[in-house]
This record gives C-alpha cells, structure tokens and sequence, in this order.
C-alpha cells in the first residue's frame, strides 16, 4: 500500500541531509625559515639575577700622624712637627713625609696631606689631634709614676 505523502516540516527535520563534498578545503600555511629557539629544551624561567653595583673607588686611609706643632720662618722652610706612634717627624711643608704621604700645606686649624698612590687630598685637623695629644700625654705620665717601696 502507498505511503500518504506529508509535508510536515517534523518529517523533513527527521531525514538526513546528505552533501557531496567535491575535495577537501586546504588553507596554505606558512612555515618560518628557520626556528629561533628549541622547543622543548629545559628553560629558566626566573629572571636573570641583579648585576650587583661596582664596587666604590678607593680611598685613601686616615692620616697615621698626629699634629705636634710646627715652626715657621726657620732657614729651610716652614716645618711641622709630626708624630706617629712615638716617632718625631719634621718635614718640610710641599715635600714628602714617607714614601705614601706628601705634606702640602698648613693652615690655623689643619694639616694637609696627599696619599700619593691614589693622588687622594686628606686633611688631619689640629684641633682633633691636640685632644688626642693630652689623652695620650696624661696616659704616659699615668705609666711613669714610680713605685713605693
């Protein structure tokens, strides 16, 4: 018996559409010439570590002397009177105390010396040295008190 035909839109949603596909769609791809890193290598992912900052230049070290005195209008020159540890030195202003150390000039409240290996100016005040003077002149009379027998 002959089906009846309908034209219900249910009836045409249930039959499968079936579309020939002629060939199949291929999209062209570029390649890069040449690849710059290697995928699956080991990588490390924090960040490189801070350069730390140059070190400082030198400087030059404190003056080992300590202002005495000094005389003026002597024949040679200007001269000052150092001392370090316990050893006198009287050089002349403009020359050269130790092989490291040249005296430039001096005025009413300092000494002014050059550290030669750096060509480095330093200043040795004479107020500060006066004061460090007494404290190691009331020491040494501290030592040499004699003893009772």
């Amino acid at each position: 018996m002959p089906e009846p035909q309908t034209n219900s839109a249910h009836d045409q949603a249930a039959q499968p559409v079936v579309a020939e596909i002629s060939s199949p769609v291929v999209l062209p791809r570029k390649l890069p010439a040449k690849v710059n890193h290697a995928l699956f290598d080991a990588h490390e992912w924090l960040p490189p570590p801070v350069k730390p900052p140059p070190p400082p230049p030198p400087q030059a070290p404190p003056v080992p002397y300590t202002y005495v005195g000094s005389m003026q209008d002597v024949p040679e020159g200007s001269t000052v009177i150092l001392m370090q540890q316990k050893k006198v030195l009287m050089p002349r202003l403009k020359s050269q105390v130790t092989a490291q150390w040249r005296l430039d000039s001096e005025d009413a409240q300092s000494v002014y010396f050059t550290y030669l290996p750096l060509n480095q100016a330093v200043v040795l005040s004479k107020a500060k040295t006066a004061a460090a003077g007494q404290r190691q002149s009331v020491a040494d009379t501290e030592d040499n008190i004699p003893l009772e027998q």
